[in-house]
């Protein structure tokens, strides 16, 4: 093995990538202090495993990583690689089929680190075991420093003896007798541990006796009470059985003399109501032919007073007809008169209005020259002209008022017209007779709708009384319909609670099978770990001998790192036979004849199921723990211990700490049983057998509610039919008088038509009244305001004039020409008052004359609407009478042929009726029958429940008490002849204990066949048993299982403590094989080196002598190594009293002695010659040349001579502050 490639990445000074190539012989590392040569020794140490910082130079591990510069930043991570070729030895183990491999540590500044070997993660252990006895350490003679020198100088004797024995290769001895010595220390705590339990077990045994022999008894009492138990049981279900099959059949042919009956009812009730139904159909046919003849009576009285009434419409229409012509008449000459008169006003009103315009303009032509004159007396003009104004306003006020009171006086004029003429309307309208005749026939109407009422009374009455009695009858069903219904809906719930037990009964049993099936075929677990379960002899996976609680799940699978579905065998042939079935699959095979013999206890303890789970947590966990939390979990554990904490991390026997492992497949099955055991439970306890007697129960309540309620709706249908009758014969009476009421009611509308018209008339003259009344009020009212503010206006007209005659005095004292302007205006003025007043006043008489045309046109126009109407009437009344005419003609004849045909009906309803009675005897007669059949079901179905539920409850007690089914032992007895109950056998320790056993029990039809007497004997024979086991008290059964347990781990506790001394003879053994072995060979290296390093001194230093002794040459296991020198020319001195360079030289001395016995694949060697002159630098660097040809150097130098000898030359430079780079040169050639 040698190192072919160095590889660094941000390890300490080394920023950028690096890669150093190393030949077979000495490759020298140069350059000035300081520039990262001991770097390089650093990246070897710390990537076949180093762990101390402070050997690496640093304060903590993070310190190999590049923490940057003043020019460059830091980096996250660092990475060594180190490239090894086998050479002429494999490589040891598994990596010996490599032919090279290159070992990589990887640091992150979080902290994470990783190990790979060939790009595949390994553990810091897999690397130090490649290394191991090869003579490759970091406390070993491959890495030698200017440090180490003086270190293995003045080392003391027993640390100089590690550079022997790793010389002698016994490293791995030293750590096998460690282990054993741990394994004995374990052992022997065991048998102290195992020796106290089998005192305590033999001390519980002898105290179970006792209650095991009562145990006994009782189980010998059980397995007798339980034969005799049976032997009756069997006899009962025999005799019951026979009973039930002639239960079977009586309740079979009660049930088809039930169906008969039913089917016979059936078709009476059928034909019953066909028969009804066509009777109500005749009768219907009858009702409605004779409604039929009622209608054409009716109708024809309705028209003939029709045909009276339109006589006389038509000459009332005649009449009246006249009289409109006539008003038509008068309202046209109105018409014409009112209108030639608002022509000629209107005309006068447009001249007065052109005359007004006129003079307004003069005067405001006039009042602009005023204006204009005033300019220099601005402040008499402006009074002047506001006492103007105000003249003129009261002025207009005065005409407006004037004219709004002529125009009133005209309407008073017309409103006097209107009233005249509204007088002469009453006095022809007239008292009115319609008055009288319709008093008359409403008096009628009362007297009808009287006796209507009566009648309808009546029918209510009959119907309130029959409902009442028909209600008390259906109240009285009410009780028995909620009891039905009580029972239906008791065989609801108890058959929705059976449907649920049995679908919680099927989801229960198909869960288990589904489960079972699932365990069966170990489902989760991978198909190789299924191949190897198929092998003759394969014990299961662990997961299935181990009871874990849920509360356990986590931390165990965690704790056994995936064990779970570990295939336990019984020995290792077994275990060869396994992974042979298993071909190539992942696979755990643990064999139990191999596993360590150790007792379980604490966790492991509680988990074990049985024998072959004791023994695999023997050999996985056999000193588990569980503490509460990770920092209880440091303080317990110790070599060798698992710890668990109830959070789910585990600390492993060798002390690594595991969080989140994966828990394996077989943890699924754990999860499965236990859940198959909840179901079983659950299963169990599903209570359908009471469900069902449940329903039983509801159906036998539902059939006694069924038949009284038969009887009760039979009398409920006869009182029906007879208030039916009853109920019919009022309402014709009420039809009858119904009948004269509406006759009343035709009679009351014609004579209440004639009144609305005579009504209408008079309202229309009373609307006039009122409205006439209204306009007198109005005009009253308007004259009195407009004489008010008539008064108003002229005192406001007199204080305006007034006032401009004050302001014109002055005016005229100011300026006298402003008199003849103000006069003009003023004449001017009151020349357009008069022209506004009388176009005012004509326009009145316009407006007028107007209104009274326009009424008179609407008036014609109305007169005309109204005579158009007349005379359609008058058509239309003409034609109404031949209609009539004709309708009565043809009701005649449809009244006789309706007669004819109500006949008939009537006497077709009369036969039907008869059927119907016919029929229902018949029905009445069918129903007797078939209660008598279903008296005589009931009674059956009674007794055979009664044994059915005899059957259940001996098959129940059966079935709880000694889990047999009585039908299966029957079958049995059928099939085979005989039935076998068993007895009871005690084992061999029970025997001892005075125990006796119970014979099997022989059972054939004729031992079955008990007589009333042998029953009766049977049963005292029972009696007699349970009430010895009465007397015996509660007994703990468990105690014999629990006294075979501690007696079975008495035996087991017995079996290991002999195991464990037959172990610690064998521990003892090796550990003295190991101890022989590492004294031979530490010897014979010792001689070796010895002999070396005596040759060697001599020549390095160029004389003088070397030895080496030991310090207890008895006791080569301890004893340590002296190193004695004697350089040329001196004495044999003390090693701390040499100098620098002779004590380097001895040092080197004893490293070449120890190459020259175990040369080590390579060493490094890190400034050793730097204590060295000339001479002794020339005598080191021959003797290296000379060493090269066993082993690899890699030098770190200053020297010359050094450099001189090396095969490859490295420079290590730092051109830039805390970064190194290398510069790399080749002397093979040079």
């Amino acid at each position: 093995m040698r190192i072919r490639k160095l590889e660094l990445q941000g390890f300490k000074s080394f920023a950028d990538r690096a890669t150093l190539h190393f030949g077979a012989g000495i490759s020298c590392v140069v350059g000035p202090n300081g520039c990262g040569k001991s770097n390089i020794v650093d990246a070897v140490r710390w990537c076949i495993g180093e762990q101390s910082a402070k050997s690496l130079r640093g304060d903590s591990m993070s310190d190999v990583i590049f923490a940057g510069s003043s020019t460059r930043n830091g980096v996250g991570f660092a990475e060594v690689s180190l490239t090894f070729v086998a050479g002429d030895e494999p490589f040891p183990g598994v990596w010996q089929r490599f032919p090279e491999l290159e070992v990589t540590r990887r640091l992150y500044k979080d902290g994470a680190s990783d190990y790979r070997v060939n790009d595949e993660k390994v553990r810091l252990r897999d690397i130090t075991d490649l290394f191991m006895d090869t003579g490759v350490g970091n406390r070993l003679y491959s890495f030698i420093e200017q440090g180490r020198i003086g270190q293995i100088v003045h080392a003391r004797p027993v640390e100089r003896r590690s550079l022997i024995e790793e010389a002698a290769g016994i490293s791995r001895y030293k750590a096998r007798r460690e282990e054993s010595l741990d394994k004995l220390a374990q052992t022997r705590e065991a048998l102290e541990k195992v020796a106290d339990l089998h005192d305590d077990l033999g001390r519980q045994l002898k105290g179970a006796e006792r209650q095991v022999q009562r145990a006994l008894r009782a189980q010998n009492l059980g397995a007798r009470f339980r034969q005799e138990e049976l032997t009756l049981a069997l006899a009962r279900f025999g005799g019951l059985a026979a009973d039930r099959k002639v239960l079977n059949e009586r309740l079979r042919a009660a049930n088809t003399e039930l169906e008969e009956a039913g089917r016979a009812v059936a078709r009476h009730d059928e034909e019953l109501e066909r028969r009804r139904g066509l009777h109500e159909a005749a009768e219907a046919e009858a009702g409605r032919v004779r409604d039929r003849l009622n209608e054409v009576e009716a109708q024809r009285r309705v028209e003939d007073s029709a045909r009276v009434f339109q006589e006389r419409e038509t000459e009332k229409d005649t009449a009246r007809l006249k009289q409109l012509d006539r008003d038509q008449e008068v309202q046209r000459q109105e018409r014409d008169t009112a209108g030639a008169e608002a022509e000629t006003a209107e005309t006068a009103s447009m001249a007065a209005e052109g005359e007004l315009s006129r003079v307004r303009a003069d005067a405001e032509a006039a009042q602009r020259a005023l204006q204009e004159a005033h300019v220099a007396s601005a402040a008499a003009k402006e009074r002047l002209e506001r006492a103007k104004r105000a003249a003129s306003a009261a002025l207009d006020a005065t005409v407006r008022v004037r004219g709004q009171q002529a125009g009133l006086q005209a309407r008073r004029a017309e409103l006097d017209a209107r009233t005249e003429r509204h007088r002469r309307a009453i006095t022809e309208l007239g008292p009115s007779r319609a008055d009288e005749e319709l008093v008359r026939v409403r008096g009628a109407l009362t007297t009808a709708e009287a006796a209507a009422l009566a009648a309808k009374a009546r029918v209510e009455g009959e119907g309130a009384a029959g409902k009442g009695r028909i209600d008390a009858a259906r109240a009285a069903l009410a009780p028995l319909m909620q009891a039905r219904g009580r029972a239906a809906e008791a065989i609801r719930a108890a058959e929705t609670a059976l449907s649920e037990a049995t679908r919680e009964r099927e989801r229960f049993r198909a869960r288990h099978d589904a489960l079972a099936d699932m365990e069966r075929r170990h489902a989760d677990l991978p198909d190789g770990v299924k191949a190897a379960l198929g092998v003759a002899g394969a014990n299961g996976v662990l997961g299935e001998h181990l009871r874990i609680p849920e509360r356990l799940e986590r931390q165990v699978a965690r704790a056994l790192d995936g064990a779970l579905d570990t295939v336990l065998v019984p020995d290792a042939a077994t275990a060869s036979r396994v992974v042979a079935a298993a071909k190539d699959s992942r696979l755990r095979v643990l064999a139990l004849d191999l596993a360590p013999p150790t007792p379980v206890e604490g966790l492991a303890a509680e988990l074990a199921q049985d024998v072959a789970g004791r023994a695999a947590l023997a050999a996985l966990l056999p000193d588990a723990v569980m503490v509460d939390d990770l920092a209880a979990a440091w303080v317990a554990w110790k070599p060798g211990r698992t710890v668990v904490t109830r959070e789910g991390a585990v600390i492993r026997r060798d002390g690594l700490l595991v969080l989140g492992a994966e828990t394996g497949a077989a943890l699924a099955s754990v999860r499965r049983r236990r859940e198959m055991e909840e179901v079983a439970a659950s299963l169990a306890a599903v209570p359908v057998a009471a469900r069902e007697a449940e329903v039983l129960a509801a159906r036998a309540a539902l059939g006694v509610a069924d038949s009284a309620i038969v009887e009760q709706q039979a009398a409920i249908e006869a009182l029906v039919l007879t208030e039916a009758q009853a109920l019919e014969a009022a309402r014709a009476e009420a039809r009858r008088a119904e009948q004269v009421v509406a006759e009343a009611r035709h009679r009351v509308r014609e004579v209440e038509a004639e009144a609305l018209r005579q009504a209408r008339a008079a309202e229309a003259v009373q609307r006039e009244g009122e409205l006439l009344a209204g306009l007198e009020a109005a005009y009253t009212n308007d004259g009195k305001r407009l004489a008010e503010e008539a008064a108003r206006a002229d005192a406001a007209q007199v204080a305006a004039e007034s006032a401009v005659r004050v302001e014109q005095v002055e005016l005229e004292r100011v300026e006298p020409i402003l008199a003849e302007a103000s006069e003009r205006s003023q004449t001017l003025r009151l020349n357009a008052a008069s022209l506004q007043r009388e176009a005012i006043q004509q326009g009145q008489l316009a407006v007028a004359a107007r209104g009274r045309a326009e009424r008179a046109a609407m008036r014609v126009e109305q007169i005309a609407a109204e005579r158009t109407d007349l005379e359609a009437r008058l058509v239309q009344l003409a034609l109404d009478q031949a209609t009539t005419r004709e309708t009565l003609q043809r009701l005649g004849e449809e009244q006789g042929a309706v007669a004819a045909e109500l006949e008939i009906a009537r006497a077709k309803a009369k036969e039907e009726k008869e059927h119907v009675r016919v029929e229902d005897l018949a029905t009445r007669s069918a129903r007797d029958r078939r209660d008598a059949a279903k008296d005589k079901q009931s009674a059956a179905e009674v007794a055979w429940q009664k044994v059915k539920g005899a059957v259940e409850e001996l098959l129940r007690t059966t079935e709880e008490r000694h889990g047999m089914s009585l039908p299966s032992l029957l079958d049995r007895v059928d099939r085979d002849g005989a039935l076998l109950v068993p007895g009871w056998q005690p084992t061999e320790p029970e025997a001892e204990l005075g125990a006796e056993a119970v014979a099997v029990l022989r059972l054939d039809a004729r031992a079955l066949d008990l007589a009333d007497a042998e029953i009766t004997e049977r049963h005292k024979s029972v009696e007699l048993l349970r009430e010895q086991l009465f007397k015996l008290g509660e007994t703990n059964l468990e105690s014999i299982g629990e006294y075979h347990a501690v007696r079975a781990t008495f035996l087991d506790i017995d079996r290991q403590r002999k195991d464990l001394d037959q172990a610690m003879e064998v521990i003892e053994s090796a550990i003295a094989r190991i101890n022989q072995t590492c004294r031979e060979r530490f010897r014979e290296t010792f001689d070796l080196v010895h002999e070396h390093f005596a040759t060697l001194y001599p020549t390095l230093v160029g004389g003088g002598s070397a030895r080496l002794d030991l310090t207890d040459a008895e006791d080569l296991l301890t004893c340590g190594v002296e190193m004695l020198v004697q350089p040329p020319g001196k004495k044999v001195q003390v090693l701390s009293l040499l100098s620098g360079g002779e004590k380097a030289m001895a040092a080197i001395g004893l490293i070449f002695a120890l190459f020259k016995v175990k040369p080590s694949p390579f060493a490094l060697l890190d400034e050793v010659d730097a204590p060295l002159d000339e001479g002794n630098g020339g005598r080191f660097n021959t003797m290296l040349r000379s060493m090269a040809e066993v082993s690899q150097f890699i030098v770190i130098t200053h020297n010359k001579k050094t450099m001189e000898a090396a095969d490859v030359l490295y420079g290590i430079t730092m051109p830039e502050p805390g970064a190194s780079r290398l510069v790399t040169v080749k002397l093979e050639g040079a």
